[in-house]
């Protein structure tokens, strides 16, 4: 059913939690997993170089792969791509990447505010749960170790 799944990530510890869960999530669907971040342009006005995130998730992945082969679960077979977009709204740029790409579902990590302090600090997370054209999967960071 799901076959192209989008992981945004800003790499902070939240999304390292649930990064796990999105490609336990890709496997099980036999899916394409793109992992996907939005940067500000540079400050001379040049995009910032997108390799070095690509080498970081490489060596995260390289890293599960370890771990996964002691739980007995072939993360070799994960196919997956990253993908660097460049803006000031995290949130308006995966939107805009998803209505114009075909992506099946967003899984997204959720910090679990409540109250004041989800009002006061805003959520990209909740901007793209409200605005997706596709089924977003939310997973509360919280939950994992």
């Amino acid at each position: 059913m799901f076959k192209k799944v989008l992981y945004p990530t800003d790499f902070s510890e939240c999304n390292t939690k649930v990064t796990n869960f999105a490609i336990e999530f890709a496997l099980m669907n036999n899916a394409k997993l793109y992992f996907c971040h939005v940067s500000k342009i540079g400050r001379d006005g040049d995009p910032l170089d997108s390799n070095e995130f690509k080498q970081e998730i490489e060596i995260k992945l390289k890293d599960l792969e370890k771990k996964y082969e002691l739980l007995k679960l072939d993360v070799s077979k994960l196919e997956w791509d990253f993908i660097i977009l460049f803006g000031d709204s995290p949130a308006e740029e995966i939107i805009n990447f998803v209505e114009e790409k075909d992506f099946d579902i967003i899984v997204l990590p959720t910090h679990g505010k409540s109250g004041l302090k989800r009002f006061l600090i805003g959520s990209t997370t909740e901007k793209i749960v409200r605005h997706s054209p596709i089924p977003v999967l939310t997973v509360n960071s919280k939950k994992f170790v």
